[in-house]
């Protein structure tokens, strides 16, 4: 079941692809859309504004291909998309395996488990976990930089974004409430494991 996308907000999916794993990773985030509807250069801007953000994370084999985003517009949902070029900044890393990942909180002002989010950044950087998996030292550092820039970077101008928004979905019998203003994003000191297969 999808998620509610209001009126006035915005799914958003980044793609990111390292030239050493066979498949894409997806990180989704949802915003609240400012006052004008937002158009193709809109859009081009977030899709930079998250490579920005992320590139000192990663070394040049991780890119940023593209993003597709689902915008609500007065009840009519709109599908557009954005290509890039972009590549990671960082010197040559080794990465976990890509189920190892690092994570966002996605923390709001209300309480309970539903109004709180995340998202799983791939391609953690192995060099900076110890064997507990707590980040060390500059990964923890730049990780924490990332999750701020990834919200200066694609909220307000040029994105036309106003905020960063968790979009929930329903959980029956219970219908899903309406989409909830994210107060900022965190950086988790411990990496994240997803269940997937080990697969090349």
């Amino acid at each position: 079941m999808g998620v509610n996308n209001e009126p006035g907000y915005l799914e958003a999916s980044f793609y990111m692809q390292h030239v050493g794993i066979q498949h894409t990773a997806v990180c989704v985030m949802g915003y609240a859309v400012g006052g004008a509807a937002p158009g193709q250069s809109q859009f081009d801007a977030m899709l930079a504004g998250w490579a920005l953000a992320l590139g000192p994370l990663y070394d040049s084999e991780v890119s940023f291909p593209r993003a597709v985003y689902i915008h609500n517009r007065a009840g009519t949902l709109e599908r557009w998309e954005s290509v890039g070029s972009a590549t990671g900044l960082a010197s040559t890393r080794i990465i976990e395996p890509p189920n190892v990942t690092y994570l966002l909180r996605k923390p709001t002002g209300l309480v309970g488990r539903r109004f709180r989010g995340r998202v799983y950044l791939p391609f953690a950087w192995s060099d900076g976990i110890d064997q507990t998996g707590t980040l060390t030292g500059s990964n923890f550092t730049a990780l924490q930089t990332a999750a701020a820039a990834i919200k200066t970077n694609t909220v307000a101008a040029p994105t036309g974004m106003a905020n960063l928004a968790l979009l929930h979905s329903a959980d029956p019998p219970s219908s899903a409430p309406a989409p909830t203003i994210i107060s900022s994003l965190a950086a988790s000191n411990r990496v994240a494991t997803q269940r997937r297969r080990l697969v090349r």
